[in-house]
C-alpha cells in the first residue's frame, strides 16, 4: 500500500485546557476561601465567648466582694449584740433593802435573782443571728473563692501545687500571654474576592414580570 497525498485522508484531536477555564481548580479555589474564612469566623466567635465569660466571672468577682464587706459587717454587729446582751446579764443583783424602823428584815423574793423571760429570749436571739451570719459570711465566701477560681481557669493563669491543689495568687503576679499569640488571622484580601468576582460572576436575578 502506498500513500498518495493528494487523496490520504489525516484526521487528528487536540484538547486544550486554557488557565482562565480550569473550573476544578476555580471551585477549589474558592471553597479554599470559604472554608478558611469560616474558621476565621469561628475562632473570633469562639475569643469572644471567652471575653464575655470573663467580663461576667469580673462583675460576679465584684458583686461577690460587695457582699462578703457587707456580711462581715452584719458578723461584727451580731458579735457586738451578743457581748451586749452578756452584759446585761452579768450585772449584779440588786443590794437587799435596808431594815425597816421596828428593826424587821424584810423577805426577800428568791426570784428576784433569777433571769427574767425577756433577758434569756434575747440572748437566744443573738445567737442565732449571729449564727445565722456566720452562715452567710461563710457561703459568700467559697461564691468569691470559687469565682477566682473559675477566673484564673479562664485566664489560663491557674497554678497547681505538687498536690494538685490550686495557688490562690494576685492576678497582677501571675504571667500575661505575649501579644503575638492572640493576633487573629488575617482576613482575605479583597483582590482575591474581587477576581472570584470577575471570573465567574454570579447569575443575573430573574425579573418578575408579574411585578409592575
Amino acid at each position: 500500500a502506498r500513500f498518495r497525498a493528494p487523496t490520504g485522508i489525516m484526521g487528528g484531536r487536540l484538547r486544550f485546557d486554557a488557565p482562565l477555564t480550569r473550573l476544578r481548580e476555580r471551585n477549589n479555589f474558592r471553597q479554599s476561601i470559604l472554608d478558611y474564612q469560616q474558621v476565621r469566623r469561628q475562632q473570633i466567635r469562639y475569643e469572644d465567648r471567652i471575653k464575655l465569660s470573663i467580663r461576667q466571672l469580673l462583675r460576679q468577682l465584684e458583686l461577690d466582694e460587695r457582699n462578703l464587706e457587707t456580711q462581715r459587717r452584719a458578723v461584727i454587729i451580731a458579735i457586738r449584740r451578743v457581748d451586749q446582751t452578756r452584759l446585761s446579764l452579768s450585772q449584779p443583783a440588786p443590794p437587799p433593802p435596808p431594815p425597816s424602823a421596828d428593826g424587821s428584815i424584810p423577805i426577800i423574793d428568791a426570784a428576784a435573782g433569777q433571769l427574767a423571760p425577756t433577758a434569756t429570749l434575747n440572748l437566744i436571739y443573738a445567737f442565732n443571728d449571729l449564727r445565722s451570719s456566720q452562715d452567710a459570711l461563710t457561703s459568700i465566701w467559697i461564691n468569691y473563692y470559687a469565682t477566682r477560681a473559675s477566673l484564673a481557669y479562664q485566664l489560663g493563669v491557674m497554678n497547681l501545687d505538687e498536690n494538685g491543689v490550686w495557688v490562690d495568687m494576685p492576678f497582677t503576679d501571675c504571667s500575661r500571654m505575649s501579644a503575638e499569640e492572640t493576633v487573629l488571622p488575617p482576613p482575605v484580601p479583597q483582590e482575591w474576592l474581587d477576581y472570584l468576582e470577575e471570573i465567574d460572576p454570579p447569575p443575573p436575578m430573574p425579573e418578575d414580570a408579574g411585578i409592575e
